[in-house]
């Protein structure tokens, strides 16, 4: 089956954009620099064109530099969609070190329509299990938002905000097979495909080929993931044009799924239909 007769991957090779199908990016970073580099080529504009190169048509972002004041990040991400709603749903990021100012955060956040919460801790020199997401996730849970974190610390750990949060969709940010039994057991909990691309990151998470999330986990539960702007979308969408895996998935993946949570989750976003 390798290869034969995918249009998705004829299109990638030739540098042509995937227009036929939906293609979203439910793992994404704006900015203009990280904790320790400079990103060029980071304006809306920039961004934009990238889209119409690749065919995506909408992306789920946040800031990319986490680790410092989340406010000032926030309200760049919000200014940055500002006028571009039609490429660009954002996510509010909290700092894990600073729950006295989650719900003003999140508050500013709904005012400006965002979809829901980025966490990720782990660049913010908090352990995992020593953070009780509770109240973000208690403001979350009758806004249709879904809860983005760079690493839940397993699965035993997110079980129970998934159990008591049911009404709020938990979105696993990197590509693993930890958590199996909940994506099969929870509607609530989706794995992005981010970094499918990479071995490991040398520091205890192992990420999964593109091949090995569609053999182990439900095909439906998959969201495609970039990580851009930290890196190219040809480094996401890549590894599943060239999936051995059957054409209808890579669609699936590409956007399919996205664009059926979307619909449950009700987000109107203007200028696109799906």
């Amino acid at each position: 089956m390798k290869h034969s007769n995918s249009e998705i991957l004829r299109l990638f090779r030739t540098g042509l954009p995937l227009d036929h199908i939906p293609v979203l990016d439910m793992h994404s970073h704006m900015g203009i620099s990280s904790e320790s580099y400079y990103i060029p080529f980071n304006s809306a504009n920039d961004q934009i064109a990238q889209f119409k190169r690749y065919g995506i048509d909408h992306m789920l972002s946040f800031a990319i530099n986490v680790a410092t004041d989340a406010r000032t990040k926030n309200e760049w991400l919000y200014d940055f969609r500002r006028g571009n709603e039609r490429y660009f749903s954002t996510l509010t990021t909290l700092h894990a070190g600073f729950p006295q100012d989650w719900v003003t955060l999140l508050s500013a956040g709904q005012a400006e329509g965002t979809r829901g919460i980025k966490l990720l801790a782990k660049y913010q020199n908090v352990k995992e299990h020593k953070v009780d997401w509770s109240p973000a996730l208690d403001f979350a849970k009758d806004q249709n938002w879904c809860v983005l974190n760079h690493d839940w610390g397993g699965p035993e750990l997110l079980e129970p905000y998934v159990k008591n949060f049911p009404t709020v969709t938990f979105f696993i940010g990197h590509s693993e097979l930890r958590y199996k039994k909940l994506l099969e057991n929870y509607e609530n909990v989706f794995q992005s495909t981010c970094a499918a691309f990479v071995a490991s990151d040398g520091i205890g998470m192992e990420f999964a080929t593109v091949e090995q999330l569609f053999q182990n986990l439900p095909l439906e539960k998959l969201l495609h993931g970039s990580d851009t702007i930290d890196l190219d979308p040809s480094t996401s969408i890549g590894p599943i044009a060239y999936a051995d895996i059957p054409e209808v998935a890579k669609e699936k993946i590409l956007g399919g799924n996205a664009v059926k949570l979307i619909k449950k989750l009700n987000w109107n976003i203007p200028g696109v239909e799906f």
